[in-house]
């Protein structure tokens, strides 16, 4: 049996080192421009770097326009940084799932066995939905018992129940058309 692949933290340094790198090469316009959100707010920050520079040496309002400058930097780096760590994540996981791969053994069933298996399966399926036909005292078509535990298949009914409620699991039923409007015309 192959061993179990180890769960990467969040903060393993084998993902977070070449995050650091990845979310300062993130910051090229060219990168960042697939990413219209974080572009805008990129081309804002560095907007907003001038003005702050501009105004250290005019000396007004300096802090403001800092604070703002700062926290757009922020954004940006903080987005680059969260991006670039999910890929590593997700490329460490892809690795780890390649070695898992190369580890696994697995039986594989030949045509021949694949198709008994489908038709047994068919089958069993088919016997079971008659055996409920036959003690729903079902008077309709099997097609219209099998559309009815389709339709219903996912929900936890009791399908003995849900076929009385019905109205047709019992006694007599009238057609809403004539049989012949059941079938396409030319095809017999």
């Amino acid at each position: 049996m192959a061993a179990q692949a180890k769960s990467l933290s969040l903060f393993d340094p084998t993902i977070l080192g070449p995050a650091v790198g990845d979310a300062l090469k993130k910051l090229n316009p060219r990168t960042l421009w697939r990413n219209p959100v974080m572009f805008v707010v990129e081309i804002v920050s560095a907007a907003t770097t001038i003005l702050f520079v501009r105004d250290l040496f005019v000396g007004s309002g300096a802090s403001f326009s800092g604070q703002i400058s700062l926290w757009l930097w922020f954004t940006v780096l903080f987005a680059n940084f969260a991006e670039a760590v999910a890929e590593g994540r997700g490329k460490a996981q892809a690795a780890s799932l390649r070695r898992t791969q190369s580890q696994t053994v697995a039986k594989r069933l030949d045509a021949a066995n694949a198709v008994k298996w489908q038709l047994w399966t068919a089958l069993l399926v088919y016997l079971l939905l008659r055996y409920l036909a036959f003690m729903s005292n079902w008077a309709h078509s099997f097609s219209r018992l099998f559309a009815v535990i389709r339709t219903c298949m996912w929900r936890k009914f009791d399908l003995l129940e849900l076929l009385g409620r019905y109205g047709t699991a019992t006694g007599s039923f009238r057609y809403l058309g004539r049989p012949e409007q059941a079938f396409f015309p030319g095809f017999v």
